[in-house]
C-alpha cells in the first residue's frame, strides 16, 4: 500500500548508511486483531529467511503473511506480518525490544543460525486434514525455480522450511507467504548459491526431501 511504502521510505531514509539491520514493528490494521507488522531492511545475506523465521518463531510469534523482496542494490526489504501467540507485543515495550533486539542481532550475525525450536501443537490443528503438495518449476525470465508449497499451518512451519532451504544451500530471491484459515500457501523463487537454477535431478531430489519435511511434520501434528 502507499502507506507502508512511505513508513519504509522515511525509516531507510532515517537509517542512512548505518550497517545495522532495520527493523520496524507497527500494528496491522488490515488484519486479524494482535496482527503485527514487522518491517526489516537489510543488507542481503544468505540464510537472511531460515535465520528471520527461526527467531520469530523463538519469539513465539506465528507469521500470517510475508513478502520477500531482493533490491537489485543487493540489499533485501522483507515484511512479515505475526501474530503473537501471548498478545503483548505492542503493548509491552520491553518485548517490543527484545524482538527487535534478537532480529538485529541475528541478522548481525549470518553465519550463526540459530537453529529451530521443538514446539507443542495446538490441539485444535489435530482435527485438520489437509494434503501436502510441493510444485517446483523453472520461471524460464526469471532463471529461477519457483517452489510452491501448500501444507497445515502450523507453529514452527516457516522456521522448518527456511531450515531445510539453508540445509539444501539454496538462496531465497522472493518469497510470498500467505495463510488461508488453516492452510498455508507459499511462494518462494530461488536459485542455487552459484546463482543458477535447480536442474531436474536436482528438483526433483528437492521435492522429495521437503515433501517428506512436510509429511513428517503432519504426522507429529496427528500424533500429538
Amino acid at each position: 500500500s502507499a502507506d507502508e511504502i512511505a513508513w519504509h521510505t522515511q525509516a531507510i531514509l532515517k537509517h542512512g548508511d548505518n550497517p545495522e539491520p532495520l527493523v520496524l514493528l507497527r500494528a496491522h490494521r488490515k488484519a486479524a486483531q494482535d496482527a503485527v507488522q514487522i518491517f526489516i531492511y537489510t543488507r542481503d545475506q544468505p540464510n537472511l529467511f531460515a535465520t528471520t523465521v527461526a527467531v520469530l518463531d523463538r519469539m513465539n510469534l506465528d507469521v500470517q503473511d510475508a513478502k520477500i523482496i531482493t533490491a537489485s542494490t543487493a540489499f533485501s526489504l522483507d515484511t512479515y506480518v505475526v501474530l503473537d501467540r501471548f498478545g503483548t507485543l505492542l503493548t509491552d515495550p520491553e518485548r517490543e525490544e527484545t524482538v527487535k533486539n534478537a532480529l538485529v542481532k541475528a541478522l548481525s550475525q549470518p553465519d550463526q543460525y540459530p537453529g529451530l525450536m521443538q514446539r507443542r501443537i495446538p490441539r485444535q490443528l489435530r482435527h485438520f486434514d489437509i494434503e501436502n503438495t510441493v510444485d517446483v518449476t523453472l520461471n524460464e525470465a526469471l532463471q529461477q525455480n519457483m517452489v510452491e508449497i501448500s501444507t497445515l499451518d502450523h507453529p514452527g512451519l516457516l522456521a522448518r522450511v527456511g531450515g531445510l532451504f539453508m540445509m539444501q544451500g539454496l538462496d531465497i530471491h522472493s518469497a510470498r507467504i500467505a495463510t488461508l484459515g488453516e492452510r498455508a500457501e507459499d511462494i518462494f523463487f530461488v536459485t542455487k548459491k552459484d546463482g543458477k537454477p535447480l536442474n531436474n535431478e536436482e528438483v526433483k531430489l528437492f521435492s522429495e526431501k521437503l515433501k517428506a519435511a512436510l509429511d513428517e511434520a503432519s504426522n507429529q501434528i496427528c500424533q500429538h
